[in-house]
């Protein structure tokens, strides 16, 4: 399985059966989950999109590139300072110098990895695999079991 279809899947798991995703800022969102994830497994994420972006029909906007190449930029610059430089834990977040937890635009790179996953999910993942299926609440089992196997399984 890709880096990109585990982070999709994982919040597409979440709609189909929970409904809308809760704020990357809130206890339960699912950046708090990802803490353990590293550096590596980020860029895999980010080369799985383009590959699917350079390589199908389904592409990403401009700006979502941009994103791509912020953040696999400021894992090149920063990820020796920690190994998951994009969300690390609070604790480890704290101790980090400002411009290792913020663009130059005061936008937190949490923030922009946040987004950028949403966008990455609804906009290239969902339409190349087929999958309708909103952020929103009405959302909820709108994947059936028997199918949810079948994409997943």
């Amino acid at each position: 399985m890709s880096a990109l279809a585990t982070i999709c899947d994982e919040m597409n798991a979440w709609i189909n059966t929970k409904g809308k995703l809760p704020s990357s800022r809130k206890r339960q969102g699912f950046l708090h989950d990802w803490h353990d994830l590293d550096n590596e497994f980020w860029l895999m994420v980010f080369s799985d999109a383009i590959r699917v972006n350079d390589n199908t029909r389904y592409t990403m906007p401009q700006w979502l590139e941009n994103n791509i190449l912020q953040l696999t930029s400021h894992i090149a610059k920063y990820g020796k300072v920690h190994p998951n430089i994009l969300n690390p834990y609070r604790e480890d977040e704290d101790r980090l110098l400002k411009q290792e937890r913020y663009f130059s635009n005061d936008k937190s790179v949490k923030s922009v990895l946040w987004h950028t996953l949403m966008e990455l999910r609804e906009r290239l993942y969902n339409p190349a695999m087929d999958i309708d299926l909103p952020n929103d609440n009405s959302s909820i089992g709108k994947i059936k079991p028997d199918t949810y196997k079948e994409l997943f399984g």
